[in-house]
């Protein structure tokens, strides 16, 4: 079995009128690597009414 780390990088992008919400998924072969890529990205703040939410988390996968 080898290991993967996947980084999860959702994005939450709301305006008055709707809501909208991207998933992007990214592979990496170790935690370290995975977890630095999340350092590594931009936090993303808009003042006003257009709100948006970045959420990352490193999840393991398996490759049977």
């Amino acid at each position: 079995m080898l290991k993967e780390f996947i980084l999860l990088t959702t994005i939450i992008f709301t305006t008055p009128e709707k809501e909208m919400t991207a998933v992007i998924s990214e592979v990496y072969d170790t935690k370290p690597e995975c977890v630095e890529q999340i350092k590594r990205h931009p936090s993303i703040d808009f003042a006003g009414i257009i709100s948006m939410k970045v959420i990352q988390t490193c999840v393991e996968s398996t490759d049977d």
